[in-house]
């Protein structure tokens, strides 16, 4: 999305960071706020960065809890969820609140489970802990409930397990749920030291970085290592192939944006145009925002912190407040994000790069922080739970009688996309083609019909 623009023509987004002046004969907008990406942060040591980002974690998980006797925590088994679950539960002794996790579990579809990694987190803390199925969701079914909250339709492929999730939250009558939301992105993995290192030509260390990594590598590692020396060697000449081949290399989204599917490789993703409109495309002019798009995306990036400015003022980390706020006010209760505290934000921003990835580990000046205060198998874990198979029960078991009747009734996106190759997913998905993008496809196309038929009645 860009900064402005809403599913009503008019109707147009306040950017973030902006106030806007309207007078009787004028408005005017203008920006109040923006990060610092010039300044660079110089520490002793990797101890005393660890302790300066956990001092400012504990004091934004601090400010966040005040005058409130029970404090929900949406707990995964990634590293940013099982941070703050750990931080709000050690402040919770001896305080006038109490901790409460909620964890989604998957007992049909054991890919998605974590609980290897949530039961050692919970065994260190003294918490009460709630596990909700997070298998028996309705990606389709639920739709009507999300849609009534939110404005307009929304990409999330997991939004319904989290329905479940929060429905949990609101029955145990919690008003502040603390969240994980936003690590990858404030904290940072890093994967712009990479090509900085490349640039100074620090093939040793390059190398060490890679081979570390290596688990997550879509592809060799000796062939991913001769592309960043390839690109070291000539920058300028290699930056657009160089930055299409990084796409495509990190298996599990470990370094590069969650948000954006591991898998989405070049010919997937033309699969996908394939789908929309031709009408559409042309009226929706795509060649040129996916021109303008290439140009301001985080890979592309000259260094590190300049690739971490970009992906935290994309116009999608705003959206993503709107949708995950909406989703928990339809529960009675509000989120907070400790980890999107400006103070944070500020100084992961101005972190060397190597104090964001090390060893092949993103965000590590958080995992060296929660030393000792996680169990290892978290505090070092390196891949990211792909929740695609669970997409796929919900679409194709749990609403196994709603899909077809909401296939046949796609009338309001015909000009849009093919609605004849839509309706083919479902069998593709059956016979193990279908890719996560094409799946969550069918389930943004239905979103909008939805929702049309919503704001059509």
């Amino acid at each position: 999305p860009d900064a402005t623009s809403t599913f009503y023509s008019a109707i147009q987004r306040l950017p973030a960071g902006h106030f806007m002046v309207v007078t009787s004969d004028s408005l005017r907008t203008e920006s109040f706020f923006s990060y610092n990406s010039e300044s660079e942060l110089k520490l002793d040591s990797d101890e005393a960065y660890a302790d300066a980002f956990m001092e400012l974690l504990e004091s934004a998980v601090r400010c966040r809890t005040r005058n409130v006797t029970d404090v929900g925590v949406t707990l995964s088994g990634g590293l940013d969820s099982t941070t703050i679950a750990s931080v709000a539960a050690s402040q919770s002794k001896g305080q006038s609140f109490s901790v409460h996790t909620f964890s989604a579990i998957f007992d049909t579809v054991s890919t998605c489970d974590e609980r290897r990694f949530i039961e050692p987190v919970l065994e260190r803390m003294n918490v009460s802990s709630t596990l909700v199925p997070g298998d028996r969701q309705h990606p389709i079914g639920y739709l009507d409930r999300m849609l009534k909250f939110q404005d307009e339709p929304f990409s999330a492929p997991n939004a319904a397990m989290m329905w479940d999730v929060y429905a949990a939250i609101q029955q145990a009558g919690l008003h502040v749920v603390l969240s994980g939301h936003g690590g990858d992105e404030t904290v940072s993995h890093g994967s712009g030291y990479l090509k900085e290192l490349a640039i100074q030509r620090s093939w040793l260390r390059l190398a060490t970085e890679l081979h570390a990594a290596s688990p997550v590598l879509e592809h060799s590692f000796l062939k991913t290592f001769l592309t960043y020396v390839r690109f070291g060697l000539r920058p300028n000449s290699t930056e657009s192939s160089f930055v299409d081949f990084l796409r495509s290399v990190w298996r599990s989204g470990a370094i590069f944006r969650p948000h954006t599917h591991s898998d989405s490789s070049e010919g997937e993703k033309q699969r996908v145009t394939d789908i929309l409109s031709p009408t559409f495309l042309k009226r929706f002019d795509y060649r040129a925002r996916m021109e303008f798009w290439r140009e301001s995306r985080p890979g592309l990036a000259k260094s590190e912190r300049e690739r971490h400015y970009r992906v935290l003022t994309e116009p999608i980390q705003p959206l993503c407040f709107e949708v995950l706020d909406k989703m928990g006010y339809a529960h009675s209760f509000e989120l907070r994000y400790p980890l999107w505290d400006q103070r944070i934000v500020e100084f992961c921003l101005a972190l060397p790069a190597n104090q964001k990835m090390n060893g092949g580990r993103g965000r590590i000046v958080m995992r060296r922080a929660m030393e000792g205060r996680l169990p290892k198998t978290v505090q070092w874990r390196l891949d990211k739970t792909d929740f695609t198979e669970n997409l796929k029960q919900g679409l194709l078991e749990n609403d196994a009688e709603i899909l077809p009747r909401a296939l046949h009734s796609l009338d309001l996106v015909g000009e849009y996309v093919d609605i004849e190759k839509v309706g083919m997913i479902p069998n593709k998905m059956l016979s193990g083609g279908a890719t996560s993008l094409e799946m969550s496809v069918l389930l943004i196309t239905t979103t909008l019909n939805k929702w049309l038929q919503k704001e059509s009645a």
